[in-house]
């Protein structure tokens, strides 16, 4: 009876991780490709509409970015079992190098909306930035 019992305890496992992995492949596919920003707001300041001029582009788990006349790539890792749905990424460049930014994520069709954290700040909780809160903001449009 035990034997049983572990073999279904340990199958669940094993089904839980693979639909996590389903999901995560599932998000990466749709963010596949490149995106336009449309709106930010950093640490509760919005950028104005005349000086937004960036993108994301993601091919495969890396990303590229730019904004303005800066640039940079990283890798990314997603985790759609968290609410809000989870997103780490590693830049390859920059101040932040290395480092995991924490971000949460949300794919609506052609609209994708990411709040992040700098290191050493905790992830966001929701799609939000407030002055002081040292959290970034930004809306995408997928570019066709």
């Amino acid at each position: 009876m035990k034997a049983v019992l572990l073999t279904v305890v340990a199958s669940s496992l094993f089904l839980g991780a693979d639909g996590k992995d389903d999901a995560a492949k599932a998000d990466r596919e749709k963010l596949q490709g490149k995106w336009k920003v449309t709106s930010g707001v950093i640490d509760g300041n919005a950028i104005p509409k005349g000086q937004l001029a960036g993108e994301l582009n993601y091919k495969g788990d890396k990303y590229s970015w730019s904004f303005g006349d800066q640039s940079g790539t990283g890798t990314f890792k997603l985790d759609p079992s968290k609410n809000p749905k989870q997103l780490d990424a590693v830049p390859g460049d920059g101040p932040a190098q290395g480092q995991n930014v924490e971000h949460i994520y949300e794919i609506d069709g052609d609209a994708l909306k990411l709040c992040f954290a700098l290191p050493g700040t905790d992830r966001p909780k929701e799609f939000k930035s407030t002055a002081g809160s040292g959290l970034w903001l930004f809306t995408y449009k997928r570019v066709k």
